[in-house]
């Protein structure tokens, strides 16, 4: 017979997995603009490595001059579409806009126009917009219509309105030029110049530049530590001398990137060692020892995932020493045996290198140190693709650019295995930490961004 208790758990329901805690891994791929970002982040690395130009100034100058114009409109028009909502009046606008803006600066006479400054016309311009846009929305709430009756609706009547009002007013379906207003150089110089980079060099450029991405990725960095490691009740003041000795060190290391050649392997050495120093020091002046790693066991999934990993790795080798890299003789249609080549071993490193870290997430529930042991060695199979990468290619793009992105994420990814082997990762949810962690984050890719801008 069944106690009493024995019943009650037995008929206890399962706790809800839903209000489980998430680590740092699935709390940012829940999240759309993660996604987002790792999408457009993969659609970049495809045109960067298919086409030349692409990735430099020029390349991103020539999709600037492009994406710019229709960008403006792109994106109001997809916060509407992701709202349920749509906007057909959008394009009609435009050039409604256009001839309101020709027509408040055109000189008073025969032709119309009010002979307005450019500085009274612009904002004009934007209030007829703005109404315009209030007035579809309203349309849209009060009367329960669908928004794409309303804009359309909208789209005729700016449409007939451009057509019939510049008869009536200037006698013609041509409204004028828009340089004939007051103040237009100075607007034009806003809205219609063209900057060329190179006439404008300045002297700290790079110095600048330098500084506002390294300070941007080391708080970004800290603030990833911050959103997955369990904060100590003490901070210790060792760890806060042995971060600022590691930083110091990752400066050195800069400097020797920028006075020797990039690839010396003694610039590499001390950036890794730097960065695990600093690793090690934020870690033990904010967060708590690890008391038990667990030891490191292999369940069969783990073993199974680590296996596809590093065979698909090992195949994805094979076929790039395989398949000549010079040859542009057509194997399949469109296809060529370089392309061939390209395509699989890019195909087989990326299933490799992802079931390598589905092996790390599943040996998360096995023990800690499992988890930091294939984490470890996934990095050290991202910085040996890179090693590959480099010997076989003969471009300045993968040889130096896809060589140091590849190897900087290889080092990322074991400075983490190491913390996890010795310090405890958060297990349960600290609103404290994760507000902090948000500002940093906020503050370091503002100025990552800076830095790329100047």
């Amino acid at each position: 017979m069944n106690t009493g208790k024995e019943v009650a758990a037995t008929t206890a329901p399962a706790a809800d997995e839903r209000l489980a805690y998430r680590g740092l891994g699935q709390r940012m791929l829940v999240r759309p603009e993660i996604v987002g970002m790792l999408a457009a982040v993969l659609l970049y690395m495809f045109f960067w490595g298919a086409t030349r130009p692409f990735g430099n100034a020029g390349g991103v100058a020539t999709v600037l001059d492009v994406s710019a114009t229709l960008g403006i409109m792109a994106v109001a028009v997809a916060v509407l579409m992701i709202g349920g909502e749509f906007d057909l009046s959008s394009g009609a606008m435009t050039g409604a806009m256009g001839i309101v803006i020709v027509l408040l600066v055109k000189e008073t006479g025969e032709l119309g126009g009010a002979g307005l400054s450019y500085w009274i016309a612009i904002p004009l311009s934007l209030a007829v917009a703005l109404g315009i846009g209030w007035l579809n929305g309203t349309m849209v709430e009060r009367t329960a219509l669908p928004s794409f009756i309303v804009t359309l609706a909208t789209f005729f009547v700016l449409r007939g309105l451009k057509l019939a009002g510049s008869k009536i007013i200037v006698d013609q379906i041509q409204v004028g030029r828009a340089d004939e207003g007051a103040h237009y150089d100075f607007w034009k110089n806003i809205f219609g110049s063209t900057w060329e980079r190179q006439d404008h060099v300045w002297a700290a450029r790079d110095t600048i530049y330098t500084v506002l991405l390294l300070v941007g990725g080391v708080l970004v960095a800290m603030a990833l530590y911050q959103f997955a490691f369990k904060r100590n009740t003490q901070r210790n003041p060792t760890g806060l001398a042995v971060l600022v000795a590691g930083l110091a060190g990752i400066g050195v290391g800069v400097i020797l990137m920028h006075s020797l050649d990039g690839s010396d392997w003694l610039t590499m050495v001390v950036l890794a060692a730097s960065s695990l120093v600093a690793s090690f020091g934020l870690c033990l002046w904010r967060y708590a020892r690890l008391a038990g790693n667990g030891g490191v066991r292999l369940t069969p999934e783990v073993t199974r995932s680590v296996g596809i990993g590093i065979g698909a790795l090992v195949l994805a080798v094979i076929a790039a020493l395989i398949f000549d890299s010079t040859d542009d003789t057509n194997i399949v249609s469109l296809i060529t045996e370089q392309g061939l080549r390209a395509i699989l071993f890019m195909t087989l490193m990326a299933v490799g290198l992802v079931y390598l870290a589905i092996g790390v997430q599943k040996a998360r529930d096995v023990s800690p140190a499992s988890k930091a042991l294939l984490l470890g060695l996934l990095g050290v199979a991202v910085f040996a693709m890179a090693l590959f990468i480099q010997s076989e290619s003969t471009g300045p793009k993968f040889r130096a650019e896809l060589f140091a992105s590849m190897s900087v994420l290889a080092l990322v990814v074991l400075c983490w295995a190491a913390m996890s082997w010795l310090f405890e990762i958060r297990g349960k949810e600290d609103d404290g930490a994760d507000q902090l962690a948000r500002r940093v984050t906020l503050i370091g890719g503002l100025l990552a961004l800076a830095g790329i801008i100047v």
